[in-house]
């Protein structure tokens, strides 16, 4: 018998069964939201590590992306600073794998700004999937996705891993979707703090970016002492850059177009080249490094002035290549009869590169054709490199088919003759002008000229010069003399 003395002095006498209930009962009311809290708790912990995106509902904080459910990049790095702090006291590994949508821009155009967002939720459903459970994933750009993989990382299922996320995946719209990927690995020993290996990882994605073009399976990129290096480079390269531009170190060359027949030189294309050190690069060694920079209309237009500069001295017309960036700026036109001056336009021929991605063509058609009714020729360049040559011949105002060099190197076997003269057919049902690049070799010359090519250039008859190729049948006073600096001022 158990007696319980209230504070009134009382006695009030319970049996055994009784108070087991009584103590039940309280234990209960206390035990229940306890519970409750406390698996609230862990499915906020299970949906941070592992989001499934276009299913959570994000909570009420700027943190997490509302569009994919995702947490953003302030969860992200929250999270990176603890696993550093316990990769650091488990003497274990870490790795981050940072991962960018290819091509939104296209598909916003095409499906329009719900048909972006579709594919954004898409690609974190997917990227989710692939990282499997243990995986942190974030979205931390507009088209960037960042995972976090704590122990065990090895280099072999890390590298099995970036390759899976850099495959292609079909898309809600059918399309095929890739990635670039680039990945960081943080071992004990490192002096590397976590934001560090964040950071290190998306110098690795700008390297992915950088060896492949958009629309082509990436190549994943890992963070390590050459890369390290290369960043070091492309640094002091990129600041090299600037003040080359605003000393006017970038330099227009010349390359003669010339008739098969006569041999006679009856164009030029105007081509940009960094006076450094002595040599003149040419732009694979720095452009993308111009576009990162924003200085591709300051050189695009710079170039542009040059040319009409040598084609008044020479009497010969010139190609000038252009940027989509610039073709689809709103004051693309403007600044092109700027840069050019008054007449003339007949002399011009603008050059699109058919590998590079127009977002917008029918913006880029309608400042074309504005440009096209003063008397400029439009000509597409690297015919048959890139994905949408067809689309481009239907949609554009177009003269001149410029031949990829990589098909003319091939023109004297059976098969590389077949695809140039198809497309010299292509050129002519559309009414084209033909040029074909890249000539190195006698035999190449006679094969063109034998299945009806106009007009070629390449080494065989002339490098890009800073002096103005003579035409065979002018006077010595058309040609010859130096060809000035560019401009550091041009329109944007």
């Amino acid at each position: 018998m158990i007696v319980l003395m209230p504070a009134e002095g009382s006695g009030v006498v319970l049996s055994g069964v009784e108070l087991a209930i009584a103590l039940g009962t309280v234990g209960l009311a206390v035990l229940l939201p306890v519970l409750a809290v406390v698996a609230l708790l862990q499915e906020r912990r299970r949906h941070l590590r592992t989001p499934v995106a276009g299913t959570l509902a994000a909570p009420p904080s700027s943190s997490w992306d509302a569009l994919t459910g995702l947490p953003g990049r302030a969860p992200l790095e929250e999270r990176l600073v603890e696993a550093h702090a316990r990769a650091r006291a488990t003497m274990g590994r870490l790795a981050v794998v940072v991962c960018d949508v290819q091509r939104v821009h296209e598909v916003n155009r095409r499906h329009g700004r719900a048909g972006g967002d579709q594919l954004l939720r898409f690609a974190a459903d997917h990227l989710v999937a692939v990282a499997g459970p243990d995986a942190y994933v974030a979205r931390t750009g507009g088209d960037q996705f960042t995972l976090l993989l704590e122990e065990p990382v090895t280099d072999a299922d890390l590298i099995l891993l970036a390759r899976e996320l850099g495959a292609p995946a079909v898309g809600p719209h059918g399309e095929e979707v890739l990635f670039w990927v680039g990945a960081s690995v943080w071992t004990p020993g490192q002096g590397t703090d976590a934001g560090q290996v964040l950071a290190d990882a998306e110098l690795a994605l700008g390297q992915a970016r950088r060896t492949r073009r958009p629309g082509e399976a990436a190549t994943p990129a890992f963070y390590d002492a050459p890369l390290r290096d290369d960043v070091v480079r492309r640094e002091r390269l990129r600041r090299d850059l600037v003040d080359a531009v605003a000393h006017g170190d970038i330099v227009a060359v010349f390359q003669p177009v010339t008739d098969t027949t006569t041999l006679d030189v009856v164009g030029l294309e105007a081509l940009a080249r960094w006076h450094r050190f002595g040599r003149l690069l040419e732009p694979a060694e720095w452009w993308d490094l111009a576009d990162e920079e924003g200085l591709v209309a300051t050189i695009g237009f710079g170039v542009l002035r040059a040319a009409r500069a040598v084609t008044e001295r020479s009497g010969l017309p010139v190609a000038v290549n252009v940027a989509p960036s610039q073709v689809e700026h709103p004051g693309f036109v403007a600044a092109v009869e700027e840069a050019w001056g008054p007449g003339l336009w007949d002399r011009l021929t603008l050059e699109i590169t058919e590998s590079d991605a127009l977002e917008d063509l029918d913006v880029a058609e309608r400042a074309l054709s504005r440009l096209v009714a003063l008397g400029v020729r439009v000509a597409i360049d690297d015919f048959g490199t890139g994905y949408n040559s067809l689309a481009r011949l239907g949609t554009l105002p177009l003269h001149v088919l410029k031949v990829d060099r990589s098909f003319v190197q091939r023109v004297v076997t059976t098969e590389g003759a077949a695809v140039v003269q198809a497309i010299v057919s292509l050129a002519r049902a559309h009414r084209l002008d033909v040029v074909a690049e890249g000539v190195e070799e006698p035999e190449q010359l006679a094969a063109l000229s034998a299945m009806g090519v106009p007009t070629v250039q390449g080494f065989l008859l002339g490098r890009p010069s800073r002096t103005i190729p003579r035409r065979a049948h002018a006077a010595p006073s058309m040609g010859g003399g130096p060809v000035p600096r560019l401009s550091p001022a041009a329109s944007a």
